[in-house]
C-alpha cells in the first residue's frame, strides 16, 4: 500500500471518531471509540486496514535472547576474583525477569563481536527491587585483551530450552516508552489493554499477563488502532 494511500484510508478511518464518551455505533465504514469499550470499526475500514486477528494461545516456545553487556572487569586486570578466571573478561547485563527466567548458570552465548562464546556466571536479584531488572554476569574467553573496562559487547543466548508460554504473534504487541499494549478483541471492539511480555522469538513473543488462553488480539495496523484511539481522545495523531 503506498504511503499516500495509507494516508487517505487513515484519515478516512478516524474522521468518524467520537469523542471519548460517544456510544459505539456500527457503520459501514469508519471508527468510533468510547472509553472502556475501545474502538468499532466499519467492515470497510477493516478491510482497508487489513486488519487481521489472532488467538492468544498455549504454545512451546525457543526463545531468542538477545542482551548488551558491559565489561567490568578486563582479561589482563590483576586482582582476579574467586570463581573468576585468567585470560578472560567479565561483563554485566540487565534482562527482566521474564525473559531471565529463561537463562540459567552456564548458559552459553554468542558474542557478536569475536568468535568467542561465553557463559552465563551469575544471575543476581539484588537490583530486582530498585530497577525490576537482574543482572547477569558472563564470561568472554579474551586471551588477545580486546575488552578493555567499559566495553560494550552484544549478545545472543544458544540453545535456550523450548517451554511453554501464553504467546501472541510479535505484530501484535504495542510498545510505549513505559508500557506494552494488544488490542483485545471486546465484543465488536478492540480495546486496547496493557500486558506484561517475557522472552520471543522471530515471530511470538510470550504474555506473562494480561491475556487469558482464547483472547483474540489484532495482530496488524495496531500502530493505526492507536493514532485513531489518539485522534479520538486527544485530537492527536497526523500522518506525513
Amino acid at each position: 500500500m503506498k504511503p499516500l494511500c495509507f494516508c487517505f484510508i487513515l484519515a478516512a478511518a478516524i474522521a468518524h471518531a467520537a469523542g471519548p464518551h460517544a456510544e459505539p455505533e456500527s457503520p459501514r465504514e469508519g471508527a468510533t471509540f468510547k472509553e472502556g469499550v475501545g474502538i468499532s470499526l466499519g467492515a470497510e475500514t477493516r478491510a482497508a486496514l487489513g486488519l487481521v486477528m489472532a488467538d492468544a494461545a498455549e504454545g512451546e516456545l525457543s526463545p531468542d535472547v538477545a542482551l548488551t553487556a558491559q565489561v567490568y572487569r578486563a582479561a589482563d586486570e590483576g586482582g582476579i576474583q574467586s570463581g573468576e578466571r585468567r585470560g578472560c573478561a567479565y561483563a554485566s547485563a540487565m534482562l527482566p525477569p521474564g525473559v531471565a527466567a529463561h537463562i540459567r548458570d552456564d548458559s552459553m552465548l554468542r558474542i557478536d563481536s569475536l568468535t568467542a562464546t561465553g557463559r552465563v556466571v551469575a544471575i543476581n536479584d539484588f537490583l530486582l527491587g530498585a530497577s525490576g531488572q537482574y543482572e547477569v554476569l558472563i564470561e568472554i574467553p579474551d586471551p588477545g585483551g580486546l575488552l578493555p573496562i567499559g566495553t560494550f559487547v552484544s549478545a545472543r543466548m544458544l540453545g535456550l530450552p523450548a517451554r511453554s508460554a501464553l504467546l501472541v504473534p510479535g505484530t501484535a504487541i504495542l510498545k510505549s516508552a513505559t508500557e506494552q499494549f494488544v488490542f483485545l478483541e471486546n465484543g465488536s471492539a478492540l480495546l486496547r489493554v496493557p500486558v506484561a511480555t517475557g522472552a520471543q522469538n522471530a515471530d511470538q513473543v510470550e504474555i506473562l499477563d494480561g491475556l487469558y488462553d482464547g483472547d483474540k488480539v489484532a495482530a496488524s495496523a495496531v500502530e493505526t488502532l492507536y493514532l485513531i484511539e489518539l485522534r479520538a481522545t486527544k485530537g492527536g495523531g497526523h500522518c506525513h
